[in-house]
C-alpha cells in the first residue's frame, strides 16, 4: 500500500521531504559543532553524576555531526538515523537534570514549565528522525 501512495506523491511534496530530511541533518551538524564551539552552555545542563563531562560533551558533538551528515548519505541514513534517536534518548537526563534543578543556561530567565518542555521535545525529536529510518528511500 505504501509503494502506492508513493506513486501518487507530488514533486512538490518529494521537494518538501529532501528540505526536511537536510534540514535535520544539518540542525544535527551544527548542534554537534556548537558542542565544540561552545562547551561551557553543556557544562551547565551536564548532571553532576556523570564522569567525565566535558569528554562527554565532546562524545555527543561528534556523533551528533556524524550522524547529521549520515541522514544526507542514502546509504547510511537508516544508521544514522537509529544512532541520532540512542543519542537523542542518551542525553535525555541532562534535559530532565535541568528542569528538576531549575538550571538556566541563556542570561534570559526561563520559567521551569519552559525548561520541562525540553523532555518532550527530545521525544519528538526521536519520532521526526525514526521517519528517517522507517522508509529511508523516501527522502
Amino acid at each position: 500500500m505504501d509503494t502506492i501512495i508513493d506513486k501518487w506523491e507530488t514533486h512538490q511534496e518529494k521537494f518538501l521531504k529532501k528540505i526536511a530530511l537536510y534540514a535535520t541533518g544539518v540542525f544535527f551538524i551544527l548542534a554537534g559543532a556548537r558542542h565544540f564551539s561552545d562547551p561551557v552552555y553543556y557544562m551547565l545542563m551536564m548532571p553532576k553524576y556523570l564522569p567525565v563531562p566535558l569528554s562527554l560533551i565532546y562524545i555527543a558533538g561528534f556523533f551528533q555531526i556524524m550522524g547529521g551528515i549520515g541522514l544526507m548519505i542514502p546509504q547510511t541514513r537508516v544508521v544514522a538515523a537509529w544512532g541520532l534517536m540512542a543519542l537523542l534518548l542518551a542525553v535525555l537526563p541532562a534535559n530532565i537534570y535541568m528542569w528538576t534543578h531549575h538550571i538556566h543556561v541563556t542570561e534570559i530567565y526561563q520559567p521551569n514549565w519552559f525548561l520541562m518542555l525540553r523532555i518532550p521535545l527530545q521525544f519528538l525529536l526521536i519520532a521526526w528522525v525514526y521517519m528517517f529510518a522507517k522508509n529511508p528511500q523516501n527522502y
